[in-house]
């Protein structure tokens, strides 16, 4: 089984990911994990050469992992392209040695497409947060009006949804996984295994709650925040996923970033 951890960016999914990893699943040899960094000092889980990657396909198509507004797959030449595909092959056998793995990187959210043709058995391990927490938190970390941020997180969910659907998907809320981590953990537990993923332990509850520490949640709750911010499309965003959890499979969302340039 090949995992793909996604989401947007501040949106929990290095939290995820490290539980997968205590549940057993297969992460990166020593020398291709990327170190914590103070915003992110319990680990970001995530595979130097699989990010070097994605930004080589992001820049190939024109954009960045914040810089989407010119960004397309049908931007990339020919020959680029091909050299790209090779590499994605190439570290997807490599890592295919140690199955179960995963991946986790929030730009796999634009570039699943681009992966899919190289993987047998995907599951997707999908990590949402509510837009105005994850703006405020891109706002701490790089500075980005909030604006900037939310039309970030709708553009990233937009993509996603071009891929989430009940047979391929599980859904992990994060507010929910922080607010009660030990039975959130046992049903992504539960889930992984009717899945078809073997070999994995279910780790204790000490374990849980000495890693998913709520003290870390540092931004106000929706109710502290200005709902107004939101456009219509962003708001039934919000709603198709905090009310139905996405299991559904996603609709068609389209795009109204308004005159935000991304």
């Amino acid at each position: 089984m090949q995992v793909i951890i996604s989401g947007m960016h501040r949106s929990g999914t290095s939290c995820v990911a490290r539980l997968l990893n205590m549940m057993g699943v297969y992460f990166a040899p020593e020398q291709q994990v990327m170190p914590p960094q103070e915003d992110n000092y319990k680990g970001f889980w995530e595979r130097l050469d699989v990010i070097a990657l994605n930004d080589s396909i992001l820049q190939a198509g024109g954009g960045r992992w914040d810089q989407v507004s010119s960004f397309s797959l049908e931007n990339i030449d020919p020959e680029h392209d091909a050299r790209l595909q090779k590499e994605i092959q190439t570290l997807v056998l490599t890592m295919d040695g140690h199955r179960p793995w995963f991946i986790k990187d929030p730009r796999l959210c634009l570039l699943h497409s681009y992966w899919l043709p190289f993987l047998e058995v995907p599951l997707n391990v999908f990590v949402y947060r509510d837009p105005l927490q994850v703006a405020m938190s891109l706002q701490k970390r790089n500075g980005f009006p909030l604006a900037v941020g939310i039309a970030l997180w709708e553009y990233y969910l937009c993509a996603a949804c071009q891929y989430i659907d009940p047979d391929s998907t599980i859904i992990i809320q994060y507010e929910a996984l922080l607010g009660s981590p030990v039975t959130i953990v046992e049903q992504l537990f539960t889930q992984l295994q009717s899945r078809g993923i073997p070999g994995l332990r279910l780790p204790s509850d000490l374990e849980i709650t000495s890693f998913v520490d709520p003290k870390l949640f540092h931004m106000q709750t929706k109710a502290d925040m200005e709902t107004d911010a939101l456009t219509g499309n962003q708001r039934d965003i919000v709603a198709y996923f905090e009310q139905r959890g996405g299991y559904a499979g996603c609709p068609d969302f389209s795009m109204d970033r308004g005159s935000v340039e991304l």
